[in-house]
C-alpha cells in the first residue's frame, strides 16, 4: 500500500486516515501499539505526545506510549524501543511523529507502511521506529538561504493531533470496538 497524504483541515482527513489504517492493518489480529514520539518542551515537536495524550483520553484501553506527561524523545528513545521489543515482541507499532517539509506541505498528514526515523531533521542518530508511520508536517525544512519563516503555532499542532487521534480512535472502534 502506498503513502496516504491529506491535509489536516480537509473535512475527510480523519475518515481517510482511519480507512487506510484499516486497509493497511487488515491482516493484523492483535491490537497495535501506538508510539507517539516527540518532546512536550518544544511546541512543534509536541505533535506526538499531544496525540498520545488525546488518544489515552479517547480510547483508554489502547496501548499508547508517549504522552505529554511521559514523552518518548531523543534521550529515552533507545531504551524505550528496547523495552517495547522485550515486552511486546512482534507487536505491530504505529509510530506518530512531527516532520518537516516545504512551506506548502505544512499541515500535511502522511500515513505509510514502514518505520520512521525520529530526529532526522536535526541530524540526530536515532533508530528507526514503528511498522507504520503517521507523520504531520509542522515546519519547513532548514534552508541554506538563511531565509526565516514564521513558524507554525499551537493551533496547527493541536488540530493536527486532534485529527490524528480521531482517525486512530475511529480505526480502533471499527476494528476492535471500544472496551
Amino acid at each position: 500500500m502506498e503513502t496516504v497524504r491529506i491535509y489536516y483541515d480537509d473535512i475527510l482527513a480523519a475518515a481517510v486516515l482511519a480507512h487506510n489504517l484499516g486497509a493497511m492493518l487488515a491482516g493484523v489480529e492483535t491490537k497495535p501499539l501506538i508510539l507517539c514520539i516527540g518532546s512536550e518542551r518544544h511546541l512543534l515537536d509536541s505533535l506526538g505526545p499531544l496525540t498520545g495524550t488525546m488518544l489515552q483520553e479517547m480510547v483508554p484501553d489502547l496501548e499508547v506510549i508517549g504522552t505529554l506527561e511521559n514523552p518518548v524523545h531523543a534521550r529515552n528513545m533507545v531504551p524505550t524501543l528496547k523495552r517495547l521489543e522485550q515486552l511486546n515482541p512482534g507487536q505491530v507499532v504505529i509510530a506518530v511523529d512531527a516532520s518537516v517539509g516545504s512551506q506548502n506541505e505544512i499541515g500535511l498528514l502522511q500515513l505509510r507502511p514502514g518505520s520512521l526515523v525520529p530526529g532526522k531533521a536535526l541530524a540526530r542518530n536515532l533508530p528507526a521506529a514503528g511498522d507504520y508511520a503517521l507523520t504531520g508536517v509542522v515546519d519547513v525544512r532548514a534552508s541554506r538561504s538563511g531565509i526565516r519563516h514564521r513558524p507554525a503555532g499551537l493551533a496547527l499542532v493541536y488540530n493536527m493531533a486532534r485529527v490524528i487521534s480521531q482517525s486512530i480512535a475511529e480505526f480502533y472502534q471499527f476494528k476492535y470496538g471500544f472496551q
